[in-house]
């Protein structure tokens, strides 16, 4: 585990948890899109980062999305995830992920008379955001 000169502090935090957001989205498209391609919803990750930096005590503590096993899977990844070691007292953290499934594809370009059109990217995948509630 790294160590931190200071206190651990949201944008810390926030980027330990943006890198973490595939494992969110694996879980998500693995077991919530399969079941159901249009399903969305929130779900609330509450944990303790101990002085050593580890997760403790990882838990959903709100669950729109209603779907046990993604839920589950999003707990079970954060239990293993890392922050800075610190030397504070443990800190509590509420984190709250917005999954949305994939936006809708864009229209087909239309074409001009000289046969050059627009291009757009077709869609990347599963959203996912996340921020912090109280």
């Amino acid at each position: 585990p790294w160590k931190t000169a200071g206190r651990l502090d949201a944008p810390l935090i926030r980027r330990v948890l943006y890198s973490k957001r595939s494992e969110v989205k694996y879980c998500y498209q693995t077991y919530a899109l399969k079941a159901d391609p249009q399903r969305q919803g929130q779900v609330t990750l509450s944990f303790r980062i101990a002085r050593s930096g580890e997760v403790r005590q990882a838990r959903i503590t709100a669950d729109t999305l209603k779907h046990p096993a993604t839920a589950a899977c999003i707990r079970k990844a954060a239990s293993r995830w890392f922050f800075a070691a610190h030397g504070e007292t443990p800190l509590q953290v509420r984190y709250r992920y917005d999954l949305q499934p994939n936006p809708a594809p864009a229209p087909r370009p239309r074409v001009d008379p000289d046969g050059f059109g627009s291009w757009s990217p077709p869609p990347r995948g599963p959203r996912v955001d996340g921020r912090f509630v109280r």
